[in-house]
């Protein structure tokens, strides 16, 4: 029953929680698409000896396109290759935010990645993106973390639900124990009705109840054997002194 509980629960906090690392990333991204909205300016600076890269920004990193109409590449990130990341077709459908998911090639294996397209002037279209391995990780961590949490929760809440069912039970049990050592030398004996007020106490009055029944039928039929008794007494004597004579 907790098992049925608790994965739907374990399952609901690992959607939700990958619902909001996406919504952190798509945030981060339309405020890089606003930058670059406001100025157009070249995304890669030439390489300097202090800086050999050029500036150029890492897979990790937010990344973007400036798109012409037909789809070439006015501006790019460094290192992004020459492969636009939408066709002229979509470009030329935007009418404001859309977000794609894409795979992109780092060290040799290929990563997801986030990409934000927005319309610009000119018929122009610029595309940002942020790799999703980061968020992939902490998913798989928190997956991790609710496999080894949820047995020893269940464990837990088997051991409690446990002992708080022991703790119920132990009155009633303690009645069955009483009512059992009721014999009919002790036809007055009667239990103790707990001051809870709660079923336990309703229950032990509903037994008392039944006891005093059963008390009143076994003293009626002893009134009715002894009646009976006295009643063929007499005849029965007769019987005998007739007989004598």
């Amino acid at each position: 029953m907790m098992a049925a509980v608790l994965l739907p629960l374990g399952g609901f906090v690992y959607l939700r929680f990958g619902a909001d690392l996406l919504e952190a990333v798509e945030a981060g991204l339309r405020s890089r698409a606003d930058a670059l909205t406001i100025d157009l300016d070249p995304l890669s600076a030439p390489s300097t000896p202090d800086d050999p890269a050029g500036g150029a920004v890492r897979i990790d990193d937010p990344f973007a396109q400036i798109l012409g109409r037909d789809g070439s590449i006015i501006e790019s990130s460094a290192d992004l290759g020459t492969t636009p990341f939408i066709t002229a077709e979509t470009i030329a459908g935007l009418q404001g935010e859309l977000f794609l998911q894409a795979l992109m090639p780092r060290d040799g294996e290929l990563v997801t990645v986030r990409l934000l397209a927005v319309p610009a002037d000119g018929g122009r279209a610029i595309v940002v993106g942020a790799s999703l391995a980061d968020q992939h990780e902490d998913l798989a961590r928190l997956a991790a973390l609710l496999g080894l949490a949820g047995p020893l929760v269940l464990a837990l809440v088997t051991g409690v639900g446990w002992l708080v069912a022991g703790a119920a039970l132990r009155p009633i049990e303690s009645m069955r124990r009483e009512t059992a050592a009721i014999s009919a030398s002790e036809p007055h004996r009667r239990l103790a009705v707990p001051r809870s007020g709660d079923e336990v106490a309703r229950l032990a009055e509903t037994l008392n109840a039944m006891l005093e029944r059963l008390h009143q039928a076994l003293e009626n039929e002893r009134r009715f054997v002894s009646d009976a008794s006295h009643e063929l007494r007499t005849p029965l004597a007769n019987m005998s002194a007739e007989l004598e004579l």
